[in-house]
Order: structure tokens, then C-alpha cells, then sequence
């Protein structure tokens, strides 16, 4: 959920924000990459078997809000909270070597032209996206409310 809402703040040039100075990483990957892993898991794929569909490129979430801030032209800030208490995730990116051994899968598209699509689709829908977001804002409260305790 990171990416399309940092994308939607910096659209909007709302502030950015950053738990724990965004040092957690993760393994971003385009739905794209996703959609055709998948569809290699299952023409090729041992039943049982365990194969991580990543681009196995580490990206901080501070990088990733300064990569979207900068592709987006936007003129958000980033806001710098505290550490959640219930956040220990760290470090998460995936180990592709089983992926590309058995299925001949590699991420073929980058965390920057990822973005710059998504970005793209963001603009061209933004009114689709609003009018959801207002008609769920009931539930963004709930769920917000959870997410501070």
C-alpha cells in the first residue's frame, strides 16, 4: 500500500510520511513482473515447491517517497515520524535464485519505470481514486484509528 499512497500524496503535494525515518526495506516489483511470475509458477512450477517472484533489488522507504517525490515533479515534503510499536518488519527483499533457475523469471521492468507508470495511471484516474477513497472514508477511519494504538 506504500507505493500507491505516496504516489496520491505526492500528486496531491501533501506531506510524505516516514516511520522510523523509512529505513525499512522492501523488494518492489511491478504488477506486470508479478502477473507473468505467476503465470510461469503455474506452467512450470513443482507443486510444493517455494519460488520467490521479486526483483530481488533492496529499496528503502525513504527512497522509494524520494524516487516518487522527484519522478512526479511534486513539491511534497517528507514528514519524519517515530517508529511504530508494532513495527519490526526491517529488511524484506525477495531471493530470486529459485525463480530464474526453474522458471526462467527475471523482473524485467525497474523500480523507476514501475513508478513512472504508475504515476502516469494515478494522474489519468485520480477522480476514479478520489470518488472511492470518499465513498470508503468510513472505513479509512477505522482502519486509521488501528493502525495509531
Amino acid at each position: 500500500n506504500v507505493t500507491p499512497t505516496f504516489i496520491y500524496k505526492a500528486l496531491a503535494g501533501q506531506e510524505i510520511p516516514l516511520e522510523n525515518e523509512g529505513i525499512a526495506t522492501r523488494d518492489f516489483i511491478f504488477v506486470e513482473d508479478i502477473c507473468r511470475g505467476l503465470l510461469l509458477c503455474a506452467q512450470k512450477g513443482e507443486p510444493g515447491e517455494v519460488y520467490n517472484l521479486g526483483s530481488g533489488t533492496e529499496t528503502s522507504i525513504a527512497q522509494l517517497a524520494r524516487m516518487i517525490i522527484k519522478l512526479s515533479e511534486s513539491g511534497s515534503n517528507i514528514k519524519m515520524l517515530p517508529k511504530r510499536k508494532w513495527d519490526n518488519s526491517g529488511k524484506r527483499f525477495a531471493s530470486v535464485e529459485m525463480s530464474k533457475k526453474y522458471l526462467g523469471f527475471e523482473a524485467r521492468i525497474s523500480v523507476e519505470e514501475g513508478l513512472l507508470r504508475t504515476i502516469a495511471w494515478t494522474r489519468e484516474n485520480r477522480e476514479l481514486i478520489e470518488a472511492c477513497m470518499q465513498k470508503h472514508a468510513g472505513h479509512m477511519d477505522y482502519i486509521k484509528g488501528k493502525e495509531e494504538a
